[in-house]
């Protein structure tokens, strides 16, 4: 994946998009793209940073650490207690059925 310095023509944003802190950029990368479907909207990948898109369904994701996260209280595992996403996508089965997914690596 190549890095997106400008938003594709008649680009919408959302009117609400969550950011998340992720651990590891690369394993977030391989789940909302290659599993999800996700595309880039626009990215900073040398600063850890992407806007994703799925059919208006957008999220952005920043690696932690970086000097422009807002931690406000450690971040202790399990991350990401208290939150649910509801997406919806062009099928789930294929979802289900990657091999990361099977392993109970994501979801």
């Amino acid at each position: 994946m190549t890095s997106t310095s400008a938003v594709t023509a008649g680009f919408t944003w959302a009117k609400l998009v969550p950011e998340l802190l992720v651990s590891d950029i690369k394993q977030s990368l391989r789940f909302w793209h290659d599993i999800c479907g996700f595309s880039v909207a626009f990215d900073r990948l040398y600063e850890g940073f992407v806007y994703w898109d799925l059919g208006g369904a957008q999220v952005m994701l920043e690696k932690r650490g970086r000097n422009r996260n807002w931690v406000t209280a450690p971040l202790e595992p399990p991350l990401g207690r208290g939150v649910n996403f509801e997406i919806v996508v062009p099928a789930l089965a294929p979802i289900l059925q990657s091999p990361p997914v099977q392993k109970g690596l994501c979801i």
